[in-house]
């Protein structure tokens, strides 16, 4: 069973399984994400903790942030923007 420290995620397959994972919560901002974030990028800690190679690179904050710019675009003008050559300037 859970606890108050635990949040349960549930993951639905293709095939229509499905399978619940307890993970731990962590307190503070973005689900205590920010302060993980902060010391992995500025204090170079907590990089040993990232056993499936998830730490993003610039180009994946680039591309997560021409998305966001996009969506914003989208909705001002009604339009459909294609970011395929913005994110091609720096492959």
């Amino acid at each position: 069973s859970r606890n108050a420290k635990e949040r349960a995620i549930r993951i639905e397959y293709k095939d229509g399984t499905e399978e619940t994972v307890n993970v731990q919560k962590l307190q503070g901002t973005h689900g205590g994400s920010d302060e993980k974030l902060i010391k992995m990028l500025l204090l170079d800690e907590g990089k040993d903790e990232d056993t499936l190679n998830q730490c993003a690179d610039s180009y994946a904050g680039f591309s997560s942030a021409m998305i966001g710019v996009a969506g914003n675009e989208s909705i001002e003008t009604g339009k459909t923007i294609d970011v395929t050559e913005r994110l091609k300037t720096l492959q």
